[in-house]
């Protein structure tokens, strides 16, 4: 299970864990929630670091709509997973 914890107010995301959807290198449910998070993390008004295997994203206020578009766009998958990944923190 992906566990992701938004906290909208502060623009600060959380992943952790795997899907398990497929094999490794095989797992759609796991890329896409890498692909998103990663692209998030890499824009340069963020600041990101990995720990204990949890990726932490920051986000600066002025980044508030496009980090909201990964919300929903990390949601979407949550709702289409729902056994894979899990969303909580959500404000």
């Amino acid at each position: 299970m992906i566990n992701i914890h938004i906290d909208s107010e502060q623009c600060h995301l959380i992943v952790e864990g795997h899907a398990e959807y497929a094999p490794k290198g095989q797992d759609i449910v796991c890329a896409a929630v890498s692909a998103l998070a990663q692209t998030l993390a890499a824009h340069p008004c963020c600041s990101s670091r990995v720990d204990y295997g949890r990726l932490h994203v920051w986000a600066e206020r002025p980044m508030k709509e496009i980090y909201k578009a990964f919300e929903i766009g990390l949601c979407a998958i949550a709702r289409q997973y729902p056994g894979h990944v899990k969303i909580g923190g959500v404000q």
